[in-house]
């Protein structure tokens, strides 16, 4: 390709050098890697957070009601296609959290606070490991195997919420 140019002459060997050179830096420059990243291992709590956890069937139940409305009246996603309780969900929390009072409000704030210092409850932290657990493990593995090459057996225990014990490799 790059021994010859449109007109049909040849490169010389310096010229053919000095271009592979602008290319190489161009990608250098201008291009990126793509490759999967890690997922983040601990999420910072906030007010929102805590009580979308706190009040999670309030939340859903509301968000349903009014997706059952919406289909009612015929109305449709941007895109097409009927919408989901997903749709409302966060519209949902920002007003239930307006009708809070300050000092809701604050104890909200103090147990994120609290949950980012010390950790969460135990109950949560169950329920967060049979969610993330083994995507995290098998997204660590990889990692190091991609970068380094290096092979990693990983196994994980921990409760799930009825009190069973997991393992996973």
């Amino acid at each position: 390709m790059l021994d010859i140019l449109p007109n049909g002459k040849s490169f010389k060997k310096e010229e053919r050098s000095a271009v592979k050179k602008d290319i190489k830096e161009w990608f250098a420059r201008y291009s990126r890697k793509r490759s999967q990243k890690m997922p983040r291992m601990g999420k910072s709590w906030h007010a929102r957070r805590v009580f979308q956890h706190e009040n999670k069937d309030a939340i859903d139940t509301e968000a349903k009601r009014l997706c059952a409305e919406a289909i009612e009246e015929g109305q449709k996603r941007p895109k097409g296609g009927d919408p989901t309780h997903f749709d409302f969900r966060e519209w949902v929390v920002t007003q239930m959290m307006g009708k809070l009072k300050k000092r809701e409000k604050d104890v909200l704030q103090r147990t994120a606070e609290e949950y980012n210092k010390k950790g969460v409850d135990p109950e949560l932290k169950s329920k967060l490991a049979v969610k993330n657990c083994t995507a995290r493990m098998h997204a660590f593995s990889k990692e190091l195997y991609d970068t380094m090459g290096v092979r990693v057996f990983i196994l994980g225990c921990y409760l799930k919420p009825d009190g069973n014990l997991d393992v996973s490799t």
